[in-house]
């Protein structure tokens, strides 16, 4: 006989426990902010569509202060078991930039490109090209993703996660960083299921590289965030100040096949083919023996 179980581990709930306590601390900085900043709008006798257009137009300047805050807060807690306590040796090591093979690159030109062929880019006539907001834009994005990625990265090393959970993780997490966006960043609608895409790639390349945050750090800032900031597929701003917009939009289908290709792409470089499928075989099964566990007699 054999019975279900729901049951997690202590180091999973460790890891869910900081990274929602991460979140509230991104949804109260956020809120205070915004509170702060209306008020002294109202003083002025400002309408309500005046406020909301402002909190638009400012939309990564109050983001990248809201997850550096809440990021900095945060890591103070994680970092309380490290022996070091230094932030920089704990994530990039010496020489992290330099032992990095050339399939991980022709990996990020396959996947930018592939992006770019699917959402069929165009210009946009008649809109004054801005330098001011694609800078702010593509490194929004990177702290957009970034924060949230480095605290996951970081819990990692502390509370390890195994089997199941660590394959569970892939598909939970993306979306609770999807929900707490979406709950967080409530005057943009531009947050949909390319925000889950791009943070299950980032943490699958963190994830594949255990000891080298280079690589997601790298995909980031050099494909998924000008990517945004140039192709208006921005996760606040939309492609409302971009000078190219994607006239077809990503269905969810395409996503995941994109993300799957990329993701074998890896594995097959890194462990070989044989290998690789070795490692989904044990991923299934143990996603699927975290739910059926044997009765004892």
């Amino acid at each position: 006989m054999s019975k279900l179980h729901f049951l997690p581990s202590r180091n999973f709930l460790y890891c869910f426990t900081y990274y929602a306590f991460y979140q509230l601390l991104v949804w109260l900085i956020h809120l205070i902010i915004i509170s702060f900043i209306s008020f002294f709008h109202f003083l002025l006798e400002h309408r309500l569509s005046i406020i909301e257009e402002w909190a638009f137009e400012k939309s990564w300047e109050i983001a990248i202060l809201t997850k550096g805050i809440a990021l900095f807060i945060i890591l103070m807690f994680i970092l309380i078991k490290s022996e070091t306590r230094d932030l920089k040796k704990e994530i990039l090591p010496k020489k992290a930039f330099f032992n990095i093979p050339m399939s991980f690159y022709v990996a990020g030109l396959f996947l930018f490109l592939f992006l770019l062929w699917l959402g069929n880019p165009s210009f946009v006539e008649a809109r004054d090209f801005s330098v001011f907001n694609l800078i702010i834009s593509w490194l929004g994005v990177v702290v957009f993703y970034g924060a949230d990625l480095l605290v996951l990265y970081s819990l990692k090393d502390y509370y390890p996660i195994t089997g199941a959970e660590r394959t569970s993780q892939f598909i939970l997490l993306p979306f609770l960083f999807y929900f707490c966006s979406k709950g967080i960043f409530i005057y943009n609608n531009n947050i949909n299921f390319f925000v889950v895409f791009c943070m299950f790639i980032l943490m699958f390349v963190a994830e594949l590289e255990k000891k080298q945050f280079a690589y997601p750090l790298i995909l980031l800032f050099f494909v998924l965030a000008p990517f945004a900031a140039v192709f208006g597929v921005d996760p606040l701003w939309g492609a409302e100040n971009s000078y190219l917009i994607m006239k077809d939009a990503y269905n969810t289908s395409s996503l995941i096949i994109i993300s799957s290709v990329f993701a074998c792409y890896l594995l097959a470089k890194k462990m070989g083919t044989k290998n690789m499928f070795r490692y989904f075989y044990l991923g299934v099964v143990n996603l699927f023996k975290s739910f059926v566990r044997p009765k004892r007699s």
